[in-house]
C-alpha cells in the first residue's frame, strides 16, 4: 500500500497532537510535519510534499481558506481536509467550492478522520 504522507495545521498544540493520536494507528500513513501559522504550513507543504493537509481555517493564524487556495496552487494533487468548529450549510459550500476536498467538525473529528482521509486518498469527496 502507497504511503499517506499528512500534514496537520491548527493553531492549537492540543488540538494538533489529538489529531496526530487519531492517525497514529493507520501503518502506511506519515505525518511529515505539524503547522501553528500560515507561514510554517507553506513551507511544509513546499519542502514536504504532503498527500494530505489536515487543516483549520482559523483567521488570521492559519489564513483561512485563502491558504488551502495557495497550498493547491503550490501542490495541486494535494488534498486538503478542512477541520472546523464552524458548523453550516454555507461553510460546507464554500470549502467545497474552493477546491478543497473534505470537512470535519471538530467535536466529530475522533469518529470520521481516517474514513474522511481513505476517503480523499481515494478520489472521493467527503
Amino acid at each position: 500500500m502507497k504511503e499517506i504522507r499528512i500534514l496537520i495545521a491548527d493553531e492549537s498544540d492540543l488540538v494538533r497532537r489529538c489529531v496526530r493520536l487519531f492517525l497514529s494507528d493507520q501503518e502506511s500513513w506519515r505525518i511529515v510535519g505539524e503547522a501553528a501559522t500560515e507561514v510554517d504550513l507553506l513551507a511544509i507543504v513546499t519542502e514536504e510534499t504532503p498527500d494530505v493537509v489536515i487543516m483549520d481555517t482559523a483567521k488570521p493564524v492559519l489564513g483561512g481558506l485563502d491558504a488551502a487556495k495557495k497550498i493547491l496552487k503550490i501542490r495541486p494533487a494535494t488534498k486538503i481536509i478542512i477541520l472546523s468548529i464552524q458548523e453550516g450549510h454555507p461553510l460546507v459550500w464554500c470549502v467545497l467550492y474552493t477546491g478543497e476536498h473534505g470537512y470535519i467538525l471538530k467535536p466529530e473529528f475522533s469518529r470520521n478522520l481516517a474514513a474522511t482521509v481513505h476517503s480523499v486518498c481515494s478520489a472521493r469527496v467527503f
